[in-house]
């Protein structure tokens, strides 16, 4: 798995490089979601997020992969922002168990030790989709919010929607950024079953536009394109989409016969088809 510490290695030695990095925000824990800007400031742009849920943690290791790959190209007037770890403090348990809260004032984040401790009786740290705080941070968001068909409201290792609607300090966080960066698009990583998702109840006109970009964005993935929201809500995709009315995808990569946990070797398949993907998304955007 890939942790919030080499995340920190690779954002610093990328800074080194002349990359701009910076923090878009703390999770509940404190720990900073790192973000990093390749490209021309000033112009058009495109944001792109990973492991926003925990065990997907290898969708980070990808995204940075893309970061080191594109910071020499040429982006088209433009630039692109990688989030990839929206969910850190998620991403730790999912690799250490209640060894993330190692290091913490031993009672400053009680009730969250306390909640995790449980919760992982029943399912391991390895299979968490959600933050500390047992929140799917990918169902937090305000878009058709508690409407999908596997939602639950109660803590626990996924789906559980929050209280309300970014209830949690990552999707605050994550909404406060893209709106100050007001992208033409966003990308959002997700492992696995190597789908592409681009749907949301758009307008007839915006749907066009963006099945249009999601067929060309397929020619480079060779992924299944799914035409429709599969009666999923709250994501940071459907917000995207429904409340700032930009195009909006989510990639699902490495192929669903391998089980969770993934492993590293299990991301090797999918470099080549997504490294460029960035470019074009930002190219096909700028011409919409």
């Amino acid at each position: 798995m890939y942790t919030p510490d080499m995340l920190k290695r690779d954002c610093d030695a990328l800074r080194a490089a002349g990359v701009r990095t910076t923090s878009i925000g703390r999770s509940v824990l404190g720990r900073d979601i790192p973000a990093l800007f390749i490209g021309r400031e000033g112009g058009a742009s495109v944001i792109v997020t990973a492991a926003i849920h925990a065990r997907e943690s290898l969708t980070a290791r990808l995204v940075m992969r893309q970061a080191e790959h594109l910071r020499r190209s040429k982006l088209f007037g433009g630039g692109i922002w990688f989030v990839p770890m929206v969910n850190p403090d998620g991403c730790l348990f999912a690799a250490r168990g209640m060894g993330a809260f190692d290091g913490l004032p031993p009672t400053a984040f009680a009730r969250e030790r306390a909640l995790m401790s449980a919760l992982s009786i029943d399912t391991p740290p390895a299979l968490f989709k959600s933050n500390i705080r047992g929140v799917d941070l990918n169902v937090n968001f305000a878009a058709g919010w508690g409407r999908g068909a596997r939602n639950v409201r109660a803590a626990g290792a996924e789906n559980y929607i929050g209280p309300h609607p970014f209830s949690e300090p990552e999707t605050r966080a994550l909404r406060a950024f893209t709106q100050a960066v007001a992208p033409l698009a966003t990308l959002s990583y997700h492992a696995k079953g190597r789908e592409l998702y681009w749907y949301f109840g758009q307008d007839p006109a915006a749907a066009a536009r963006d099945r249009r970009i999601a067929h060309t964005l397929n020619k480079r993935l060779g992924y299944r394109l799914v035409d429709g929201d599969m009666a999923s809500a709250g994501g940071y995709k459907d917000w995207c989409i429904a409340a700032l009315k930009i195009p909006a995808f989510t990639v699902e990569i490495i192929d669903d016969a391998r089980p969770h946990p993934l492993r590293d070797g299990d991301l090797k398949p999918d470099i080549a088809r997504n490294l460029e993907l960035p470019r074009i998304l930002l190219r096909e955007a700028t011409r919409a």
